[in-house]
């Protein structure tokens, strides 16, 4: 008896695709040949034709034909659906895949027009890995994933760097908190010195950083700018963090070059 019903389950689940296809191409044959003249009646008088038959033969034909409707959209409706979202979603990871194509092999051409949010995203040389996230950002994660060839990369990308972001968000306040370090003074002031500190932690040297060109204000000068990184650089939390988020976006810059080769 299980052998019989697991059978019967098979049949109908191979069948019932086949079915509903052929009444599909049943309904379209016969709306033509009625639109054609060759149903019962010329033009579209066959729907006439069609209610006095039902009145005919069924007791209550608005309830059956209401019933009918319910049961030709709950088979057809669904699949006309999952058609349409394969197909929107197939034409998001072709429009995702065309636009990181043109990012990595034409940075120069594509628009950055997100300014970084956090100071190590600001300062890193390579910006290729942040604007590939935002880039992302901009399509569903389902979609993501189903770019050809890439797909897992590029997803692979868009979670490392999330996680990135937000610890650079902490990192930032967490920076700023010890290099404020609980005195009263103006806030731009104390930026000035993140900034700074920040250089340097990330492996700057001081001569490097003057070289750069002269962002001190409010009579801040290098050497108290210095001795506020000396300070900071004490503090064992800080300096390992620096080193995580600097190894993370080293990781982040080769995947870039990764997906960079592969496309």
């Amino acid at each position: 008896m299980c052998l019989f019903r697991g059978s019967f389950t098979y049949m109908g689940t191979r069948l019932l695709p086949w079915i509903k296809w052929c009444w599909r191409i049943a309904l379209a044959l016969y709306w033509i040949a009625a639109l054609l003249g060759y149903g019962p009646g010329a033009g579209m008088t066959w729907l006439g034709d069609l209610e006095t038959w039902l009145r005919l033969q069924v007791p209550d034909p608005i309830v059956f034909a209401f019933v009918s409707g319910l049961i030709l959209s709950a088979w057809i409706i669904p699949d006309v659906w999952k058609w349409s979202k394969k197909y929107l979603v197939k034409g998001q990871t072709e429009n995702l895949r065309l636009a990181t194509q043109k990012l990595l092999r034409y940075p120069e051409a594509a628009q950055d027009t997100v300014a970084p949010p956090t100071m190590i995203e600001q300062f890193a040389a390579d910006q290729q890995p942040r604007r590939l996230f935002e880039l992302l950002m901009r399509y569903e994660e389902k979609d993501i994933g189903a770019v050809p060839r890439i797909g897992e990369k590029l997803h692979e990308h868009f979670v490392l760097y999330h996680k990135f972001r937000q610890s650079a968000r902490q990192f930032d306040v967490d920076l700023l908190t010890k290099i404020i370090n609980g005195q009263d003074w103006f806030l731009a002031a104390w930026r000035i010195h993140q900034r700074y500190v920040m250089f340097r932690l990330l492996g700057a040297s001081q001569e490097q950083i003057i070289a750069w060109g002269n962002f001190l204000n409010y009579s801040i000068t290098w050497d108290s700018a210095e001795k506020v990184f000396e300070r900071v650089s004490g503090d064992s939390a800080i300096t390992e963090e620096a080193s995580k988020l600097a190894a993370s976006h080293e990781r982040l810059s080769a995947i870039v070059i990764e997906l960079t080769a592969s496309i």
